[in-house]
């Protein structure tokens, strides 16, 4: 059964090996949103921002609420896919 699903496969010209690294580089890319949810922000670098009166005094950054992150663009269609699972249960 097995050698005649391969031999389909390779009379038709096709081969696993580029659907296996596709789906390879799939999975390390969820992998690594999984792992590194956060990306610093692009507005402070890091939490605080100088003001802008020059008067020497530092401010929180409004974007990122003093933390110095911000979520991936990945990450967060993720959560937004989560979410919508979320509250389909609810009803």
């Amino acid at each position: 059964m097995i050698s005649s699903l391969v031999a389909t496969g390779s009379e038709q010209g096709g081969s696993v090996l580029p659907w296996l690294l596709v789906v390879a580089l799939a999975v390390a890319g969820l992998a690594t949103l999984y792992l590194w949810p956060y990306a610093r922000c692009r507005w402070c670098d890091g939490g605080k921002v100088f003001s802008p009166l020059g008067d020497g005094h530092w401010h929180t950054c409004t974007s990122c609420s003093g933390s110095g992150r911000r979520l991936r663009t990945g990450r967060q269609v993720i959560g937004l896919f989560s979410k919508a699972d979320r509250e389909r249960g609810r009803k």
